[in-house]
């Protein structure tokens, strides 16, 4: 369902802006591997200090959705969250990432 919504929004993006839609997909889409990639090269949050983390990008403002982000305690208290929702499942995972 959401596929169709994000292609349906590109494709009128791409005919209001005279765009080919190849490139306007192009252009979505690499916006979100960006943004993808970037939270993705961080180390796990829980094993730094609230210091280290304070250094780190954790905040990404996305026109039209608002501003997405983290921090230290909140990375923290999801981990807790995870770790007693899903148990041994989760830290078998999490060691071969």
């Amino acid at each position: 369902m959401l596929k169709s919504q994000i292609k349906q929004i590109v494709t009128q993006a791409a005919r209001e802006l005279n765009i080919n839609l190849q490139v306007a997909h192009a252009v979505y889409y690499q916006y979100w591997n960006w943004v993808n990639d970037t939270l993705s090269s961080y180390p796990l949050l829980n094993t730094l200090s609230e210091e280290e983390c304070s250094k780190l990008r954790l905040s990404f403002n996305i026109p039209e959705f608002g501003k997405f982000y983290t921090n230290h305690s909140l990375a923290v208290k999801v981990e807790k969250f995870v770790e007693k929702r899903y148990g041994n499942k989760y830290k078998k995972d999490k060691t071969s990432v």
